[in-house]
């Protein structure tokens, strides 16, 4: 059940819009309390707010996207509390482990592919009942596509290392990918692309990377 709610305001150029989803069924599992507010300043920013409270998916999360022609800029913060990816069907045979983390990101570029800024990671466990899993306190990962030399890095206690060189954040996972399985054939061949992304074609990935 969706009740969705909007307003417009002429004067101020700002449309405004709630939506509350006291139920909602998915994988065979009902959800309930989900609330998403927006708000659009024609030609200035978007900002979204949403809050989860059901016990299963726990999430406050918010977003703010500026519009500039020239450099726009996207900043969003986010909490997830004990998410039961089990129940939702995202982590088949780890039934009792919960997912909870803090995420922050800072980002510029006209471009996604090449986007430039930072995202945090902290508090990030997924464990179960007994406290047994992964935690990690902090992961930082840093992009400078724009420089001399193009970098992204990452600084966390787990792994620390950097990426140099010229790389597309829409295929940079699937080169890391199949760079991994010549290491670990054991994991899965990664879905094959065609090399394009909407109108935009693909920039080839030509970098060096060190981790530690």
């Amino acid at each position: 059940e969706i009740d969705v709610d909007g307003n417009f305001n002429r004067r101020l150029a700002t449309l405004g819009a709630t939506a509350k989803v006291s139920r909602f069924d998915f994988n065979g599992t009902r959800y309930n309390k989900i609330n998403l507010d927006g708000e659009y300043n024609v030609g200035r920013n978007i900002e979204l707010n949403l809050n989860i409270e059901d016990p299963a998916l726990r999430t406050k999360a918010y977003a703010l996207y500026t519009i500039d022609k020239d450099t726009p800029t996207f900043d969003a913060t986010a909490a997830i509390y004990g998410i039961d990816l089990h129940a939702i069907g995202l982590a088949p045979g780890h039934e009792g482990y919960r997912l909870s983390g803090k995420l922050n990101v800072l980002a510029d570029n006209a471009d996604f592919r090449q986007l430039s800024g930072r995202l945090d990671l902290s508090d990030v466990a997924w464990v179960d009942g007994e406290g047994k899993g992964f935690t990690m306190n902090r992961l930082t990962a840093t992009a400078r596509p724009d420089g001399m030399q193009p970098e992204l890095r990452i600084e966390s206690p787990v792994i620390e290392g950097f990426l140099k060189g010229e790389y597309d954040f829409t295929t940079l996972g699937r080169t890391l990918h199949e760079t991994a399985r010549i290491f670990l054939p054991v994991l899965d061949a990664p879905a094959k692309s065609r090399g394009k992304h909407g109108n935009h074609r693909v920039r080839p990935n030509n970098f060096y990377f060190d981790l530690t």
